[in-house]
């Protein structure tokens, strides 16, 4: 089958990828058997969609909550002309993400989260010190919802729902548990037994890489 112009086949894929992507020793073998396809097809797709930059990576999204993270929607007001300058120093902060700007009187807007014992409200101080700023304002979550957008490629919008989740329970986690959700959240490379080499980079074996990956699923790892 021609992958590559088969709409429906790559919007079904796009949609796996988005909502369940299963933690199995070969998993791209179990899509392609779930979408009458071969494997060979799946890893040549996602390949040029990684080139292409239609898919920025595959990876594991954690709750920081469970992992006593403490984060927030951070905003900021920037005189227009240092915006750029100001953006490009918040984004060297290794936890910032969702850099953007807003048309509003805040007009810089980004999510940080930092361990607990380190403080959110010190590493914005420091951060405002650093960008020459007066401050940075967190604005932290009331109530949790899904996260994610999941969008349908032939419809060209977003089908995604928002259920209110509850909050996940405080994960216990020590150095070989740390190095097993690093590993989680590395991009996932594309080949047939992908989980096998995230897990040699923790010095895990595949098997319980993915156990702890399954135990985590809908709870501190939110997808």
């Amino acid at each position: 089958m021609p992958i590559d112009t088969d709409l429906e086949l790559q919007n079904e894929y796009a949609r796996r990828l988005q909502n369940g992507f299963p933690l199995q020793p070969e998993p791209f073998a179990i899509l392609a058997r779930e979408l009458h396809c071969t494997e060979d097809e799946l890893l040549t797709l996602t390949r040029a969609w990684l080139a292409e930059g239609k898919l920025r990576e595959i990876s594991a999204i954690l709750e920081g909550q469970a992992l006593d993270y403490d984060s927030a929607l951070v905003a900021g007001r920037v005189a227009a002309h240092d915006l750029e300058r100001v953006a490009n120093i918040v984004s060297t902060h290794p936890t910032v993400t969702h850099n953007y700007e807003r048309t509003h009187d805040y007009n810089l807007w980004f999510t940080l989260a930092v361990p607990r014992s380190m403080g959110l409200e010190a590493n914005l101080e420091l951060l405002a010190q650093q960008c020459g700023v007066p401050e940075f304002l967190p604005l932290r979550r009331t109530q949790t919802f899904k996260i994610g957008v999941s969008f349908d490629l032939l419809r060209k919008q977003s089908i995604t729902g928002a259920p209110e989740l509850s909050a996940p329970q405080p994960l216990s986690h020590g150095p070989r548990e740390r190095a097993l959700l690093r590993a989680l959240q590395e991009p996932l490379p594309v080949e047939r037994r992908p989980f096998a080499k995230l897990a040699e980079s923790a010095g895990a074996s595949e098997d319980e890489l993915l156990e702890l990956g399954r135990n985590l699923r809908g709870g501190a790892m939110r997808r």
